[in-house]
């Protein structure tokens, strides 16, 4: 067979490849050409940039296992923090039902307190009452102690250097005997300028009095006397205002009197112990101070 051109070797490769081998391998210069034909750079480069495809290939197999052990880890992560948020939620839920029957709990002891508290009110307004009728009971106890020694206050007064007598005789003011007593005098005691409430005190004092001697001619004397159990300010104010209206007749002394079983500390100052040192000061802004004992405070016994 003769070959002289490439369609001659592409018949041959087609029709006896055994032969044209045969031909290369007996025929050291044709297999030489042949190489020199058939391995190109390009052919002889590929071993060499398969290895480094096979090489980056395996490397990317690496990155992928190391990648897949990253995901596996990542994986076992989350599930722990699902694990973790789960217990998270679940101690929520148990705090938000603590809280919840704490809530339940503090809104049934302000129930309670506001019930507590209603109680007190009420023992307290129950106490207040009993405190201003156990107020209003001493006062009254010492008004009508007061009575049964206004004989004695008026000694006080008619044994004293200002009067100097031993027997007297007095006669109560009536609600009349003040209300004449205040028209009669009514342009006088407006010019004093006392407190307005001074006329309605006037009307219901505890004791306006006159005292005068027994079967003798010695000027007599006013007595203005206001009680309570506990003497306080307005005790003072009252009896002072009531001789001050007591002087306008202008005939007598009239002489201011506070009495009770102890005095407020407000009252101190205006009150004089000793009848001489009261009269002498002649300061109308005091009062003589009259102790009660406390027995005679006391109600009766029913027994």
């Amino acid at each position: 067979m003769t070959i002289n051109t490439d369609a001659d070797v592409i018949r041959v490769i087609q029709e006896n490849p055994r032969l044209l081998i045969e031909a290369i391998t007996a025929h050291p210069e044709l297999r030489a050409e042949v190489r020199r034909a058939v391995l190109t750079d390009e052919l002889l480069a590929m071993p060499e940039q398969l290895a480094e495809v096979i090489k980056t290939q395996n490397e990317m197999l690496k990155a992928q296992d190391e990648t897949r052990e990253s995901l596996a880890e990542t994986r076992a992560t989350q599930n722990e923090m699902l694990k973790t948020q789960a217990e998270i939620l679940t101690s929520l839920a148990e705090t938000r039902e603590t809280q919840n029957e704490m809530l339940k709990a503090q809104r049934e002891m302000l129930e309670e307190q506001a019930n507590v508290r209603q109680d007190i009110g009420a023992l307290h307004g129950m106490y207040r009452r009993q405190h201003e009728d156990f107020g209003r009971f001493r006062g009254n106890y010492a008004i009508d102690a007061t009575r049964r020694n206004e004989g004695d206050i008026a000694l006080l007064f008619s044994k004293s250097s200002a009067h100097g007598f031993n027997r007297v005789s007095m006669r109560d003011f009536s609600l009349a005997d003040i209300n004449n007593f205040l028209a009669e005098n009514y342009d006088a005691i407006d010019a004093l300028g006392l407190r307005e409430r001074a006329w309605n005190t006037f009307l219901k004092g505890d004791i306006i009095a006159r005292v005068t001697e027994v079967m003798g001619d010695t000027p007599g004397f006013y007595l203005a006397v206001e009680a309570s159990y506990t003497a306080d300010i307005e005790d003072l104010r009252r009896a002072v205002d009531h001789a001050k209206m007591l002087r306008c007749a202008g005939d007598l002394a009239a002489y201011a009197v506070v009495a009770g079983v102890r005095k407020n500390s407000s009252v101190e100052g205006p009150l004089y112990d000793d009848v001489e040192e009261f009269i002498s000061a002649q300061d109308e802004d005091s009062a003589l101070w009259f102790p009660l004992d406390l027995i005679d405070v006391q109600p009766d016994d029913p027994f």
